[in-house]
Formats: C-alpha cells, structure tokens, sequence
C-alpha cells in the first residue's frame, strides 16, 4: 500500500470513528398550494438518517423586532452522500441547521464536511 493510501484510511478510520451522532437528512421541494402558488417541503433524502460529527463553530445572538435572534455555525462531518448539496437541512435533536456551500470531501467519495447555520429567533 502506497504512503498517500495509508494516510488516506487512517484519516477514514479517524473521521469514521468520531461519527457519533445521528441526524436525519431533508430537502427542499416545492409544491402547489392549491390556490395558484408554491410552498416550502422537507422531503427526506435517502438514507435519511445517517451519523454524523457536529462541532459548534461560533455563534452570536442580536436583538432584532423584539426578539432575540441567534444564529450559530457548525461543521457537520458525515459518510459521502449524492444528494447531499447546499441547501440540504439537517435536523439534530431540536437543532435545524442548513448546509451553506457545496459539501467538500475530505476523502473522495468517503467524507463530507459540510459548512452550516442555525438561525432561531427567542
């Protein structure tokens, strides 16, 4: 086995290894409404429920129309999924976090690292 094919499992065992926790993945569709437009749906991707490693990168919290807005980053690392893009949503427990920007693979075709947000209003 090649050096560059060994580090390659190595980080696949590392990375594989920290996927702990377990999130569902959605899309977005849109559909009529029966009365001349669209709306928003989550349509679960398949697989839909995968493990994933989550870190907390920064978060801030602002006032805005009496409320308290929170938006909060994260990473998200997950096995290579195909239909996973920019817009996908990924629910954790009570988080909803969106995926900003194309995934980038960290191995080809074994690991994604995903950039996404988390917007809320308090």
């Amino acid at each position: 086995m090649s050096p560059v094919a060994a580090r390659r499992t190595l980080a696949g065992i590392e990375i594989a290894g920290q996927l702990t926790e377990r999130v569902q993945l959605s899309g977005v569709s849109l559909v009529d409404d029966g009365h001349g437009g669209q709306i928003e749906t989550e349509v679960p991707l398949q697989p839909g429920e995968v493990f994933a490693r989550i870190d907390s990168v920064q978060g801030s919290e602002r006032f805005a129309a009496l409320a308290l807005e929170v938006a909060v980053l994260w990473i998200v690392y997950i096995r290579w999924h195909a239909a996973v893009t920019a817009g996908t949503r990924i629910t954790w427990g009570a988080h909803v976090l969106e995926v900003n920007g194309p995934p980038v693979e960290i191995i080809r075709r074994q690991f994604f690292q995903l950039y996404c947000s988390e917007r809320g209003t308090r």
